[in-house]
């Protein structure tokens, strides 16, 4: 009867996976054995697996050092394999056997989003995207250096600390991952960060165009908080599906938990009262306007009208007025 042997890390994921049929099986850190070991906890033949005449498995501990532990941490001499699934520690190496009709877990189908997956595990897209983060650093401080006094070339050397700060979220999650178990995938964090502050610089010069052409309304101020929170929703929905969480409800309550902290953020700031004048660098020249302004002759028109219909309407009013007043007398 086949049989199989796992190979098991400290977080319990399987690292190698062996099938046999042969009726003995050595384990050890020597060379001449079926599997080798890795574990310098381990001795050069710590335990064998053999098959008896009544198509029973047994593992039996071959005096080693620091012995064989069944999965309730007791240390065994000989253990027969009752049933699939049971698992040892040999000196610190983990193992499971199972037998050849064990179940196999039911196929996870592919994600929806695993082609971008691949997209963002392109090397080149988070370069691009690193790159572009930092010229659009060294532009704001190239426009907020304008008309000051200070120096703003000297800022540039604050852009690699601030990509790293960048940095830090992508980074949480792949140590999180690690010892979770499941695959960092630092790669494509970082190429999803990056490219998510690469789409909020553009949506900053989307929204400074709205502003400038509709100023303070219902659609600016609407889409100044709706395509920032869905960015936020996308990133943090990808950010936790790179990470193979499968909890649905972990992944959607923390989606919407750190999405939440954007709609938070301007009530935790203080308004300053004490108003300075500041150089307003988002200002835009005319060539963006999106609509012609009107002449100065026909402002001046539009002006004289709006006075003239100022005029005829309260002088309507002052006669309605008169009227009621005369038929009440």
């Amino acid at each position: 009867m086949a049989i199989l042997i796992e190979l098991l890390n400290s977080q319990g994921r399987v690292t190698e996976r062996h099938k046999f049929s042969q009726p003995q099986i050595s384990l050890g850190r020597g060379y001449n054995n079926d599997i080798i070991l890795l574990d310098p906890h381990s001795c050069a033949e710590h335990a064998i697996l053999t098959l008896n005449e009544q198509q029973q498995w047994q593992l039996t501990d071959m005096d080693s050092v620091n012995g064989v532990h069944n999965q309730r941490g007791q240390r065994v001499s000989q253990q027969p394999i009752t049933q699939s699934g049971q698992e040892f520690t040999l000196g610190k190496q983990r193992l499971r056997i199972l037998f050849s009709d064990h179940p196999v877990a039911a196929t996870q189908p592919l994600h929806a989003t695993e082609r971008l997956f691949q997209l963002l595990s392109s090397p080149w897209l988070l370069l691009g995207a690193i790159l572009l983060v930092a010229l659009s650093l060294g532009y704001e401080f190239w426009l907020s250096g304008i008309g000051e006094d200070s120096q703003w070339h000297k800022q540039l050397l604050l852009i690699p600390f601030i990509l790293l700060m960048f940095a830090l979220w992508p980074i949480l999650l792949a140590v999180w991952a690690r010892f979770t178990g499941r695959e960092p995938r630092l790669r494509p964090q970082l190429a999803l960060t990056f490219s998510l502050l690469v789409v909020w610089a553009c949506w900053d010069i989307v929204l400074a165009l709205l502003n400038f052409n509709h100023n303070n309304s219902i659609l600016t101020q609407g889409l100044s908080y709706l395509l920032p929170t869905v960015m936020l929703l996308a990133f943090f929905w990808l950010s936790f599906a790179l990470m193979s969480i499968q909890r649905r409800w972990l992944h959607i309550g923390l989606t919407l938990l750190l999405s939440g902290i954007y709609w938070l953020y301007p009530w935790t700031q203080q308004t300053d009262r004490h108003y300075s004048p500041q150089y307003q660098y988002q200002l835009l020249p005319q060539a963006w306007l999106m609509r012609q302004p009107a002449t100065t002759e026909r402002l001046l028109e539009q002006s004289d009208s709006l006075f003239v219909e100022t005029a005829a309407e309260a002088g309507q009013a002052r006669v309605k007025k008169a009227a009621k007043q005369a038929s009440v007398e």
